[in-house]
């Protein structure tokens, strides 16, 4: 499964692919949603897999775009900073599923096997 991943913490971003990676998913990592949105027009991605919390676009912003682009894309947004009351919301503008930190790393994989 070839992912968009965007986060802008490093650590983070590093230890969900060092532990994905193993189990067969390819990764193409961005800081930012603006970078992510250029590299959604250039190259197809099986799934996209997005923080909330980005500087300059958000992540919920990225999601809106692309849900609007592409209606079969397969949308995951994470974030530690959101309300579960917000869940159902950041759904109706795009997301498939939206996984709250911290997740481990089978409850991320498991829920990126649901979408697959």
């Amino acid at each position: 499964m070839n992912i968009l991943y965007i986060e802008d913490d490093v650590d983070v971003a590093q230890a969900v692919m060092d532990v994905l990676h193993p189990e067969g998913y390819q990764f193409t990592h961005t800081y930012d949603a603006e970078t992510a949105w250029q590299k959604l027009q250039s190259q197809q991605f099986d799934l996209i897999l997005t923080d909330l919390n980005l500087p300059n676009m958000t992540g919920l912003e990225l999601i809106q775009k692309t849900r609007e682009a592409w209606a079969d894309a397969k949308i995951v947004g994470i974030s530690g900073f959101i309300e579960a009351d917000e869940v159902d919301r950041i759904k109706l503008l795009g997301a498939n599923l939206v996984l709250l930190k911290p997740i481990t790393p089978a409850e991320l994989s498991q829920a990126l096997r649901s979408l697959a």
